[in-house]
């Protein structure tokens, strides 16, 4: 869980110090000055992977590994443990049915925009896991019907039925999601903005860090903020369905009557 924003951050912490010889696995220093340089940034990154290192497993490799801070040694352990391990088969088999079942918005809380990022990095991690790729017209199937609830998505697939309609190709993969993309920047823009400021304006009493909004006060703008692209899929599922917001408004908003 986790692994694969984890080691984004790693990795570039690596490059950004010059130390990124310990993510080769293969690599062995020849020279003495090439050893000795090695066990220098072995010992920096030990004491980083020391200090961030939180699971069983990455607390076990760290203490296996105190008396030589083998660095190079932890990372390929990790990666092996988070690829091929049983809990790496628990989580393919997790990304798999979210890849194949996940609908916006459903359970999602945030902005259309991050929800198809979101699945395409999860797609890209199961791939990544099962060193396989979708074939691009089924991997194009289900992003298209993960968005289609939404009209405005929905519309995105009839161009491209339209064009091969008129003879021209079909629209791939990547040319389906840059339209996608576009439209989704235009839904959040109508849905997700004009709430956030609504809420400013009927925001009527501050108190310390804590706002006290009037009863008539849309407080859906927390949907659009508690998911991000990288928000593991266990907390995307924790949540109960998302309403759909209808004329800036969720479409379990009730007006204030009195």
């Amino acid at each position: 869980k986790h692994f694969n924003s984890r080691n984004r951050g790693f990795v570039a912490t690596a490059y950004m110090h010059h130390t990124h010889l310990v993510l080769d696995e293969n690599y062995v220093p020849t020279t003495t000055n090439d050893i000795a340089v090695f066990q220098e940034i072995q010992t920096f990154m030990y004491a980083i992977l020391e200090e961030h290192l939180k699971t069983d497993k990455g607390k076990s490799l760290v203490s296996q590994y105190e008396s030589n801070r083998d660095a190079q040694s932890i990372y390929r352990e990790l990666k092996k443990h988070a690829k091929s391990s049983t809990a790496a088969q628990i989580s393919g088999d997790s990304l798999l049915q979210y890849i194949t079942t996940a609908r916006f918005p459903g359970n999602w809380r945030g902005t259309s925009y991050a929800f198809v990022l979101h699945w395409k990095e999860q797609v890209a991690q199961y791939e990544k896991l099962e060193l396989e790729s979708f074939p691009p017209k089924q991997k194009l199937q289900m992003l298209q019907n993960s968005v289609g609830d939404i009209n405005e998505f929905a519309y995105v697939k009839q161009i491209g039925d339209q064009d091969i309609a008129r003879g021209n190709p079909p629209l791939d993969f990547d040319s389906y999601l840059e339209l996608l993309l576009s439209a989704c920047s235009t839904y959040d823009k109508n849905y997700a903005t004009p709430m956030k400021q609504k809420r400013n304006v009927y925001t009527t009493i501050f108190d310390g860090d804590n706002e006290i909004l009037s009863d008539d006060a849309p407080t859906n703008d927390r949907y659009y903020e508690a998911c991000n692209v990288d928000t593991d899929i266990s907390e995307v599922v924790a949540y109960a369905p998302a309403a759909r917001p209808i004329n800036g408004k969720p479409d379990n908003y009730i007006p204030r009557t009195s």
